[in-house]
């Protein structure tokens, strides 16, 4: 290696070490006294192994250099503190939370969800409801009376009760008194998870057995399944209601003549334009923004619009809450596969409540391997301090103890933790009832946060390859900023410096003799004689202008700027400003248009100085690089070495 101070160790004066065996943790050198692992530096070495070419490369002591040249500067970036900038931190911070998130994440259980949701969305459920309401607080017996009360609501509708009647008399929903618990159509990701489950799992014509969500027991009767169309683009005329104490409804005659016109061949968008009273869409040819089943609150048009069965098909009048319609399939795509809409499905997973089951499995595993170990007489005197003070104010501020609640790993879990979480959510659990329901849920959130704190900020302890892939791209940060302060910006700002440089290497900056213009060639010398006589007689024609007045066959028009010797350029061509002779050259002929002419000569500096700049700083880096390395200290495990260039029969 060349570095001057480069000391080999035999294995006596370095580490212990058998000669017949190499491990990952076997020192390889030490760098400024930091040592680093026969591991480390093969997992970089083996990284690209296959996809280098060149043996040179390949070879381990070349290999070597490099790897102590990139540890040097990384350990000159945190000399000079770049690693404390709050931008240095901020990019990695956000690197290392988009990798962690698939270590925080079950992808077995996401895939399957995400699968499921598809496979739901390529159908349409059309149900009613009925609700007891009973939230997430109440006690065992208190949902235990509800699901009674939703239990024999759905007796009296097995046995001959009308669902609408029961939604109309019994369900806790306020909308259920005039809509009879109807929800029309919608499809996945539109209800609570819970709720969209019972729904798909419930056969058409059929009342589910009560179904519990963080709103209480739901009884769901499945009035239909259809399969769900592709995204459509909608359009529609609208007339709307107006005031009118006439016999006969004045818009619908209305739109009975409009829907006459459209079968007499009148387009629909100028129909639109004539008669819509919907604004928004007037100018758009009727279309809707963004049309999707179940979103757009108009009765009966997700029902005319599904009968749509191609583009450009239109719809019979139909009325609506809001007035008159016809509707009209303007286009619809063609369903998705899975795996076109796989990373769509896993991002609404991840922020629908499906994400809570994904969670509490990962929770669940992570209390088993942490040994989880909860209080539980700490936990009751907590509760009962809370029971009794809560209608105080800062009622925690007057607990006397700080008993530990629970404990995990090397963690412990206090009440003056648990007392800062309450704090921090603002939770009033004087507003819940009872209230130890109400600590009970919050607690396992708590506890949920805390543990899933733990492991994120312990997978580089845990996982090897996340320790890896974080180190790379936190070094990888700090050499960019290194050479960003050290090198570029320095260069850069050093007018003098590459100024200076630019004056002694004159030689370097340097412009050939060059024309700006056209190169022609043809295969017939007719042909390349038509053009050279029209082209100087019109100099500023373009290449196409020719071909077409001439009615020659040009095969090729080079235009640009070429310097002496270049190969675009004929063979014995003089560089001059005009139209050249034809030359002969390999069966074809050729002449050269010169708009404008450069002589050979030296480049003034604001020229130049791009390229100055580049010159200089290679020069700067190598004396700052050659800097580095004689204020090093390497020293670099021989018998190691050696054992390494044998595996990979560099020996």
């Amino acid at each position: 290696m060349n570095l001057k101070s480069l000391v080999y160790f035999s294995l006596f004066g370095f580490v212990s070490f058998n000669g017949n065996a190499q491990n990952a943790s076997d020192e390889l050198l030490k760098i400024n006294g930091v040592p680093f692992t026969v591991g480390e530096f093969e997992r970089i070495y083996t990284k690209n192994l296959d996809l280098i070419k060149d043996d040179q490369q390949k070879n381990i002591e070349n290999y070597l250099d490099l790897f102590v040249l990139y540890k040097l500067k990384v350990a000159k970036a945190y000399d000079l503190g770049l690693d404390k900038r709050a931008a240095h931190i901020n990019e990695f911070d956000s690197h290392r939370k988009q990798l962690a998130e698939q270590y925080l994440t079950n992808e077995e259980t996401l895939e399957r969800l995400a699968k499921e949701a598809y496979e739901r969305s390529l159908y349409e459920i059309k149900a009613s409801h009925i609700i007891v309401l009973a939230d997430e607080f109440v006690t065992p017996a208190d949902s235990l009376k509800a699901y009674n009360k939703a239990m024999d609501i759905r007796n009296q509708i097995v046995n001959g009760k009308d669902f609408g009647e029961a939604a109309v008399e019994f369900s806790e929903d306020p909308s259920a008194k005039t809509n009879k618990g109807d929800l029309g159509y919608f499809s996945v990701l539109r209800m609570v998870y819970p709720f969209e489950t019972g729904a798909y799992n419930t056969p058409v014509g059929q009342v589910s057995m009560p179904i519990r969500s963080q709103f209480g027991y739901h009884l769901i009767k499945v009035d239909d399944k259809r399969l769900r169309r592709g995204k459509q683009t909608v359009a529609q005329i609208f007339i709307q209601n107006k005031e009118d104490v006439a016999l006969v409804d004045p818009n619908k005659l209305i739109m009975d003549d409009i829907y006459a016109k459209l079968q007499n061949g009148e387009k629909f968008e100028d129909l639109v334009m004539q008669f819509s009273d919907d604004t928004t869409s007037k100018a758009n040819g009727g279309k809707f923004g963004n049309y999707d089943p179940g979103v757009i609150s108009i009765d009966n048009l997700d029902d005319e619009v599904y009968k749509l069965k191609k583009a450009e098909d239109y719809s019979k009048p139909f009325k609506s809450q809001h007035g008159w319609h016809i509707v009209k399939l303007v286009s619809e795509e063609k369903i998705p596969t899975f795996d076109e809409r796989k990373f769509f499905y896993k991002q609404k997973v991840q922020s629908d409540s499906r994400s809570r089951i994904i969670n509490e499995q990962l929770v669940a595993h992570l209390k088993k391997k942490y040994n989880y170990k909860e209080n539980n007489k700490n936990y009751s005197g907590f509760v009962k301090f809370v029971e009794k003070n809560v209608t105080k104010p800062e009622y925690l501020k007057g607990l006397k103890t700080n008993n530990e609640l629970a404990k995990f790993a090397d963690q412990k879990i206090s009440e003056k933790d648990f007392s800062e979480f309450i704090t921090k959510k603002g939770v009033n659990f004087a507003a819940i009832t009872p209230i130890v329901n109400g600590i009970d849920h919050v607690y396992n959130d708590f506890v949920s946060e805390k543990i899933l704190d733990y492991y994120n900020n312990n997978l580089e302890n845990e996982f090897p390859e996340f320790k890896n892939t974080t180190k790379e791209f936190k070094e990888g940060l700090l050499l960019f900023d290194l050479m960003e302060t050290e090198i570029w910006q320095k260069v850069k700002n050093d007018t003098l410096g590459y100024t200076d440089f630019y004056k002694t290497n004159l030689n370097k900056f340097y412009q050939n003799e060059a024309i700006n213009g056209t190169v022609y060639e043809a295969e017939k010398k007719a042909d390349i004689k038509k053009a050279q006589k029209f082209i100087s007689k019109n100099l500023g024609k373009k290449p196409e202008e020719i071909n077409g007045m001439l009615d020659v066959n040009l095969l090729v028009s080079r235009k640009g700027k070429f310097e002496k010797n270049n190969k675009n350029l004929p063979q014995n061509y003089v560089l001059r400003e005009g139209v050249s002779e034809i030359f002969e050259q390999d069966g074809k002929y050729y002449f050269v248009v010169a708009d404008a002419y450069f002589p050979e000569k030296t480049l003034e500096l604001e020229d130049a100085k791009q390229n100055v700049i580049y010159e200089y700083q290679q020069v700067f880096e190598n004396q700052w690089i050659n800097d580095l390395k004689e204020n090093a200290k390497i020293e670099i495990n021989k018998p190691i070495l050696n054992q390494l260039k044998s595996k990979y029969k560099q020996n």
